[in-house]
């Protein structure tokens, strides 16, 4: 198995590695958002978001397409980690601490009840109100990239008789667009949820993040100046 994922890491960086190399260098604009939350102590999981990151490249390169999806879904986790305990530090030391205190003190989880990840987020995500807003944006890509999570027929790693996963061009693709849009999400949630940090960031550094925000999710940002 060994052998066969080196076989196919480099059987696809000969095939997609402009793709790579464009990926690679949008997930820089991470390096914004943890420089500004250095002081505040929340750029441990901006690592954690550049992590993910990178562990879905590797795994899409070596054919784990799923693998490469749950990694996604994992960065857009921490991605409202970071919205939402920004504005809550005493919460956040608990949750460091591995207290669920929104069991034990009566409290709605930060996500909202049921794991309904994008409650909590909606309402204090600024701008974030009617139809096309960056909260359903979220949801569906978070829906979509669970199918992985719960191994849908479409996303099991082997097919046929194969044992081994391969390299697949079509799904390959069909990952690099979606990284790009979880790229896309991660900036705009952050710009705003930290419009204070964005605010004063330098201008090749707004520069990097807006050119990593697709068009579609730009127009969920107004009116903050990009």
């Amino acid at each position: 198995m060994g052998n066969h994922q080196t076989e196919n890491l480099n059987q696809s960086l000969v095939a997609f590695g402009s793709d790579v190399d464009q990926i690679i260098r949008s997930s820089e604009s991470l390096n914004c958002w943890s420089n500004a939350l250095q002081a505040h102590g929340l750029a441990s999981l901006v690592s954690e978001i550049f992590i993910d990151i990178y562990a879905s490249i590797h795994f899409s390169l070596c054919g784990l397409y799923k693998y490469a999806d749950m990694a996604l879904r994992s960065a857009l986790e921490n991605t409202l980690n970071v919205a939402y305990f920004h504005g809550h530090p005493v919460e956040y030391s608990w949750w460091q601490k591995g207290s669920e205190w929104y069991l034990t003190n009566k409290q709605p989880h930060p996500w909202g009840d049921g794991y309904n990840y994008f409650q909590l987020l909606a309402s204090e995500l600024p701008g974030n109100r009617g139809e096309n807003t960056i909260e359903k944006e979220l949801s569906a890509e978070y829906r979509a990239l669970s199918k992985s999570i719960h191994s849908t027929s479409l996303k099991l790693q082997t097919k046929g008789l194969k044992l081994a996963p391969t390299v697949d061009i079509a799904r390959f693709k069909q990952w690099s667009e979606r990284m790009n849009r979880v790229l896309s999400l991660i900036n705009s949630v952050l710009v705003l949820a930290l419009q204070d940090k964005f605010g004063k960031m330098t201008k090749p550094d707004t520069k990097l993040i807006s050119e990593v925000i697709l068009d579609e999710h730009k127009r969920l940002l107004q009116p903050i100046k990009m």
